[in-house]
């Protein structure tokens, strides 16, 4: 019957300012805010995590990196060790703090395994890349002293000629 329309049929929008449509907006908002307050709670648990999860591995390197000047290797050792048991003591207070099993948040289920796991291994590699640092570290220093200590070892095995060379 309208096969072919001289314009096109609109419906007219109903006004934002009448009331019953701000009404129904307001109690649409309310019931948002209320589904959010659970959602909102439980990412409350991961605020104190943000600091770690944006900490780079790189500068920590370089802020604990020994100095090496003339086979001679200088680190912090007292700090370094302080930083990797701190780090080997997150995981454990991570498997504490941080549910196994996914949690019931209203009508949805969320795991934070994957957060969870995912914060392990950085700890975990973060911990790894000091022990490395520190062994550098000894390594240099005890292939240093091995030298002093042939240097000393040569000039102990050598006859003096006179006694002034004693």
């Amino acid at each position: 019957n309208h096969l072919l329309w001289s314009r096109r049929p609109l419906i007219k929008a109903v006004p934002m300012d009448e009331g019953y449509v701000v009404a129904v907006r307001k109690r649409i908002e309310n019931a948002l805010n209320k589904c959010h307050q659970p959602m909102n709670k439980y990412l409350k648990l991961f605020d104190k995590y943000i600091p770690f999860l944006n900490l780079d591995p790189a500068s920590v390197e370089e802020k604990f990196r020994p100095d090496v000047k003339d086979e001679r290797s200088t680190i912090r050792t007292k700090a370094v060790c302080a930083v990797i048991q701190e780090h080997l003591n997150a995981i454990d207070m991570l498997n504490d703090e941080l549910p196994t099993g996914p949690v019931r948040i209203m009508s949805s289920l969320v795991s934070c395994k994957g957060v969870r796991e995912m914060m392990k291994k950085k700890r975990v590699a973060l911990a790894t890349m000091l022990q490395d640092l520190l062994a550098e570290h000894v390594r240099t220093n005890g292939q240093r002293i091995c030298k002093d200590f042939q240097f000393i070892d040569s000039k102990l095995k050598t006859t003096p000629r006179n006694i002034e060379d004693l």
